[in-house]
């Protein structure tokens, strides 16, 4: 972000560039995500812009091939990333930073919870990059959409990690996440 982007409100600085979906109703105050990395880094959980793109499609091919063996289509994977930024109503990426770029990253979708009369947050697409993890990246992620979340009227945030992914289960419950009473089930209907 450049200093032309950021619009100072009171003694808050708020990006002005950044498209925040219109579910969401909320700007992001940088002044109010920041948090401790280590004694020598801050980290900062912010909304992704589309700069972020080639770190974001890097994250997901880091998830992907961490977690399923999975080597994905950079093309397709771009193109799917891109979306997000062209229809705020699919998702809104999320990324925390730290001195030395993005280390962290998850993205968020809605559900319309009829049987609630509230929208349901699903956090997908959670990477942190092997240089940060055990820091704390994920529970500042989390903290900060949290946060959001609860502003925004939400009424559960919810998400799904492959089966075998023990490390990720563990992180989850530890966050206070509860394994649901629904089962996953998928009906692929398209393949690249």
């Amino acid at each position: 972000m450049s200093g032309s982007d950021l619009d100072v409100v009171g003694s808050k600085r708020w990006c002005s560039s950044l498209r925040v979906c219109p579910f969401l109703a909320i700007l992001v105050s940088v002044s109010d995500s920041v948090q401790p990395l280590s004694n020598r880094n801050m980290i900062l959980c912010r909304p992704a812009i589309p700069d972020d793109l080639p770190d974001l499609v890097e994250g997901n091919q880091g998830i992907a091939q961490e977690t399923e063996n999975l080597t994905l289509s950079t093309r397709t994977l771009s193109s799917g990333i891109e979306a997000v930024f062209d229809d705020a109503n699919r998702g809104a990426y999320w990324v925390a930073t730290d001195d030395h770029g993005i280390i962290g990253q998850l993205l968020i979708t809605f559900e319309w919870s009829d049987w609630r009369n509230g929208q349901i947050w699903w956090i997908q697409s959670v990477y942190v990059w092997p240089r940060a993890r055990r820091q704390g990246v994920f529970r500042t992620l989390l903290a900060t959409i949290t946060e959001q979340a609860q502003q925004a009227g939400v009424v559960e945030l919810r998400l799904y990690a492959e089966t075998t992914n023990d490390k990720a289960h563990k992180t989850y419950l530890n966050q206070g996440f509860e394994t649901g009473h629904y089962q996953v089930f998928a009906k692929p209907l398209k393949t690249n």
